[in-house]
């Protein structure tokens, strides 16, 4: 419904939906921190799926502000690295679907990879803030 109202009101001209975009952007970014940190909870934690975005929101409180940083400064970095593709490219007909497929591909893959490392690092730091022993190497080497 709401995607239906923004496509009769959208108005290029007008400051304010640039606006509203960039603060539905941020404040997707914003709640987005407890999911990431959740998908890596049952790769980390003994306890399953069942309880990871709990257990996610309960590690996150008092450091969302820093997951917020990494998502925006993640979320830049990509971009920037689209457009510069973009504008590197240009247009060259039918050759471009195929080049921005492979591209897209596995800049999705890569993306993916280093989201998985920077989100276990953001865990680990937020298990280091409420003060939680991280002896899992111990455990799993033994």
């Amino acid at each position: 419904m709401a995607v239906a109202v923004a496509e009769v009101w959208y108005d290029p001209k007008n400051p304010f939906w640039i606006a509203a975009l960039f603060a539905c952007f941020v404040l997707c970014l914003y709640t987005a921190v407890v999911w990431s940190v959740a998908a890596v909870v049952p790769a980390v934690e003994d306890g399953g799926e069942a309880v990871a975005v709990e257990r996610a929101e309960e590690l996150v409180r008092g450091r969302r502000l820093d997951g917020f940083m990494v998502n925006l400064l993640f979320s830049v970095v990509c971009l920037v690295v689209v457009f510069g593709f973009w504008m590197t490219m240009g247009d060259r007909g039918r050759l471009n679907l195929t080049v921005y497929g492979l591209f897209f591909v596995n800049g999705v893959s890569i993306t993916r990879i280093f989201g998985g490392v920077m989100y276990t690092v953001y865990y680990f730091r937020c298990r280091e803030y409420h003060g939680e022993e991280i002896d899992f190497l111990v455990n799993h080497l033994t």
